[in-house]
């Protein structure tokens, strides 16, 4: 009998304006190392039939003396075993790791292996720099793997039970060929990276290993022979072993391996599922947590990026991301590698002036031509504000350099408009906006074509990827221009992440089975809150109201969808949404327009519990030197010329509800390496919150803001309801 549909199943096969016509695959699983995949009645391309059997790691091109005996050949052959493993002597990579296989094609074929795969360059204009081919990471790479596997620690774990769940090694990552070195080995080799900023101080690494429940540290090897910190963190903590790849520089002039050995294939004793690697959260809006990603939900999150992004070999991608961030991992390392783009690292930290002028730069042997930046907000400002310092004819040069970008890509946090519309006026178009989490991979992304992008909106979900709202009562938003949590669906195919590392209480509690009410029952919206009508039920129909199937996982953010289906992105439920008078409020809404205003470089909006109002938004400001340097000269009397200006103007573009109560001036508003800024610390700070103790902070308490030494007096009451 033919299984009939539910209802409620358009809204799961929900397909993003990116995605192509699917073509059925259906796929039965056998023993283990088996697939047999059967054709539909659709025609399906020769190219993507390959493709999608190199990525269930089943079927190779290569030639069959290249790969030894007992190797798969031809569809035919898949019930036939690889006969190497790790502990042979076999340079070439594990064919149940889909990533690496990807990175592979690139590593291994003669029209790719020689292009360059990552340059370092010590500061943005020092013509000295180092490039390695894609030919040469991997020998490199499978060097590296040789010298993991004579590690005691590593082999024991390997040899014995552990084997079974897998196990992890902390590694700290910066922008340098070496990381990407040890990052490719660890997957080689089938163990969990555990990625820890190379800014953490020893404590931090403590208890982020902790959290990951791993004793095995990898820093740079230039930390490990110079820097102080590393002999005490191994004289503090005799229990971890701490080791570097101290032979990698050996290796450097050595010659790289040739196409047919690192071809070669060999199987892992770890399964996909224990595979993979270990991030952790922004801690923004709380504790950071361990995200655990398999190996697979990897190689996914790089295809859809791959070829929404359309990442090739002419590409190069100048990375001034933390590589320890799904941002700076994902998008700007992993994708490309598996494109065989070219990726420039630069050692020195961020610098505008620096940046803009290394893009700038005429393409030559020296300095090839950048064509992808992918940037967050406070870089797009920093870079508004550099152009606008600069004489007519720097400008000029500048202006020509950003248009050779064949894509600025901006996200982490919301860009303000106005920086989106000073940067269209110098090089044509809107940054492309997307959103990701560390826990999702990219969400929503605006089209590659200027033309399409929505100003103000992160854009379409991602081939793949389903994302829906829901009110408080976890009720399906199906309407436009309602705000609502955002959800992305969470089921066995798709990019999200595992689980959270030795966390089950906070992965069960990211879950939830939303809960869809029929069109015929639907009553109305009101207070963001889905509303039934009285349905009466005759003899065999369904119940109005039913849960969806899978999981779906809770992002912690509210969103706004509007009439086409694109995404707006108002903010953290926990500091961005604000509850002032019974009225929902964005504070990233309120920073917009704040933004708008000539005397303001930063802004950061916070919510002041008051036991009357629920909240009452207050502005963090930081001005442009300018106006800072005649706020020192001025005193107190410009102060108040300047806050009054800046109230009234607010006045005329935002309604009651949504007015600063208060504006604070400082200097700068501190924010981490990806350009966030931790509100909960904002407010618990005494110097700007003198009155709002920690549990206000934290959202346990209540009291308002009597001041600071930048504090003017509360404008009027907001109206509503109390």
């Amino acid at each position: 009998m033919k299984k009939e549909s539910r209802w409620y199943e358009p809204l799961i096969n929900y397909k993003s304006p990116f995605a192509e016509e699917s073509i059925p695959l259906s796929i039965s699983t056998g023993a283990k190392h088996q697939m047999r995949y059967l054709l539909s009645s659709h025609r399906l391309p020769t190219m993507r039939f390959a493709r999608a059997m190199r990525l269930r790691n089943s079927f190779h091109t290569l030639p069959y003396t290249v790969r030894g005996e007992d190797t798969v050949t031809s569809i035919a052959d898949l019930a036939r075993r690889v006969s190497h493993t790790i502990w042979d002597d076999c340079p070439g990579v594990p064919y149940n790791n889909a990533y690496l296989m990807r990175v592979l094609e690139n590593m291994s074929s003669p029209d790719y292996s020689d292009y360059p795969s990552v340059t370092e360059r010590h500061d943005y204009d020092a013509k000295d720099s180092t490039s390695y081919s894609y030919r040469k990471l991997g020998t490199d790479v499978f060097g590296t793997r040789k010298s993991l596997l004579k590690v005691k620690e590593i082999e024991g774990k390997l040899r014995g039970m552990d084997a079974n769940r897998g196990f992890s090694v902390g590694l700290v990552a910066d922008r340098s060929y070496e990381f990407v070195v040890n990052l490719l080995a660890l997957f080689s080799i089938g163990v969990r990276p555990v990625l820890i900023s190379n800014t953490s101080k020893p404590t931090e690494i403590h208890s982020l290993m902790q959290t990951a429940k791993t004793s095995f540290l990898i820093p740079p090897s230039k930390s490990f022979k110079h820097q102080p910190w590393i002999q005490d963190f191994i004289k503090d903590h005799p229990g971890y072993k701490v080791w570097a790849n101290e032979e990698l520089e050996s290796w450097k002039d050595s010659r790289p391996l040739d196409e047919g050995q690192l071809a070669q294939e060999y199987t892992l004793p770890i399964s996909k599922m224990k595979q993979g690697n270990i991030l952790f959260t922004s801690g923004t809006t709380g504790k950071p947590k361990a995200v655990f990603t398999d190996i697979s939900s990897i190689s996914r999150q790089c295809s859809s990026l791959r070829d929404l992004w359309e990442y090739s070999p002419e590409d190069r991608i100048l990375h001034v991301l933390p590589t320890h961030h799904i941002h700076g991992l994902s998008n700007c390392l992993l994708t490309p590698l598996t494109s065989g783009t070219a990726v420039e690292f630069i050692s020195q930290p961020f610098d505008a002036h620096k940046v803009l002028h290394r893009i700038s730069q005429p393409p030559s042997v020296d300095f090839p031509l950048i064509t992808m930046f992918h940037g967050v907000p406070t870089m797009y400002s920093s870079f508004i504000s550099a152009y606008d310092s600069y004489d007519p004819s720097t400008k000029e040069k500048v202006r020509k350099g950003l248009r050779n970008l064949r894509v600025a890509i901006c996200g982490s946090a919301a860009l303000p408009v106005p920086v989106a519309k000073k940067w269209e006026e110098i090089t044509g178009t809107i940054p492309l906006e997307r959103y990701g989490m560390t826990e999702t991979g990219m969400v929503f992304s605006n089209s590659l074509d200027p033309t399409l992008r929505k100003l103000g909106s992160v854009g379409y979900p991602m081939p793949g990827v389903h994302a829906h709202l829901i009110d408080p009562n976890d009720r399906l938003i199906m309407v436009s221009n309602v705000p609502g949590k955002l959800v992305v669906r969470w089921h066995n195919d798709s990019q999200l992440f595992h689980k959270y590392w030795d966390d089950i209480k906070a992965t069960n509690k990211a879950k939830v089975k939303p809960e869809q009410v029929a069109a015929r029952a639907f009553d109305r919206i009101e207070n963001g809150k889905v509303l039934m009508k009285t349905v009466k039920l005759k003899k065999g129909e369904r119940a109005v109201r039913q849960k969806v199937r899978d999981y779906w996982f809770r992002t912690g953010d509210m969103a706004v969808r509007g009439e086409d289906g694109e995404y707006y992105m108002l903010g953290r439920e926990s500091v961005d949404v604000l509850k002032v008078a019974g009225h929902l409020v964005s504070a990233l809404e309120i920073e917009r327009e704040i933004l708008t205003l000539p005397e303001i470089s930063e802004v950061a909006v916070v919510g002041v519990q008051s036991t009357k109002f629920g909240h009452l938004p207050h502005a963090i400001i930081a001005l442009k030197p300018e106006y800072a340097g005649k706020l020192n000269s001025e005193g107190v009397k410009y102060k108040m010329e300047l806050i009054n200006g800046l109230r009234k103007r607010m006045r005329e573009k935002l309604s009651e509800e949504k007015l600063p109560r208060r504006w604070i001036i400082t200097d700068v508003i501190p924010r981490n390496a990806m350009g966030k800024v931790n509100k909960k610390e904002l407010l618990a700070d005494g110097r700007l919150f003198p009155k709002v103790g920690k549990k206000e902070a934290e959202g346990t308490g209540s009291g308002e803001a009597s001041g600071s030494h930048d504090a003017e007096e509360e404008g009027t009451k907001p109206e509503g309801k109390e």
